[in-house]
């Protein structure tokens, strides 16, 4: 299998985490010359956008929660999802919630990250909206252990990514204590650091940051 993929996105990110996670020989390569929306990549996955899983018999699924479920489906352990079926609800409540309430609500702050002059109001008014969000995640995320409870499955697979994206961008904003109003969430980031997978995401997704601030200078 090969996984089309960038270092920073978040997306991506979340089906490497699975990746990882289940142990899987999967080739990861970024889009081919002209990048996502080059006719290249455009002819293995129309959306034009990464990640994409292809399969060994040419199947490409694109979009990071349908491959993460794939992933599930097809190689079920270890187990991304618990048993009993709140327990399921729950692990995909918090991806869903980090996936369209948390991600979108950075994207203001990502348009002004790099802005000059930068505008004060729009900034405030990101920075508002993503503490909106992380209330709202706040009240959904287990108190200790992993995102959803006490065992690692894919809301973290959909949480840690996102959780870089907003403590980078909400440090770069002057929020020297971006989770200081989240202790469940800022407890969970703090204690999810040592795991291999996490650590091994932070260090690519650092990476890829460090070329992105490269490219800016």
């Amino acid at each position: 299998m090969r996984l089309y993929s960038f270092e920073l996105s978040p997306y991506a990110a979340r089906a490497r985490l699975a990746v990882y996670r289940k142990g899987l020989d999967v080739e990861i390569v970024e889009p081919p010359e002209g990048g996502p929306a080059g006719e290249a990549y455009r002819a293995i996955n129309p959306l034009g956008k990464v990640p994409a899983l292809v399969l060994d018999d040419g199947t490409v699924i694109p979009e990071s929660a349908v491959i993460v479920e794939y992933l599930e489906d097809r190689f079920p352990t270890p187990a991304l999802l618990p048993r009993a079926p709140e327990d399921r609800a729950r692990a995909r409540l918090i991806a869903r919630v980090a996936e369209l309430y948390l991600m979108p609500a950075l994207h203001p702050l990502f348009e002004q990250f790099f802005a000059e002059p930068r505008d004060r109001a729009k900034v405030e008014a990101g920075i508002a909206g993503v503490r909106k969000a992380l209330d709202q995640l706040e009240h959904f995320a287990a108190g200790d252990g992993w995102a959803a409870g006490p065992d690692f499955s894919l809301a973290d697979c959909a949480l840690m990514p996102v959780m870089f994206a907003v403590t980078g961008v909400l440090g770069g904003f002057g929020e020297s204590e971006p989770l200081r109003g989240q202790p469940r969430l800022d407890a969970y980031w703090r204690r999810i650091q040592d795991d291999p997978a996490v650590a091994r995401v932070t260090a690519e997704m650092k990476a890829g940051l460090a070329k992105l601030m490269a490219s800016r200078r």
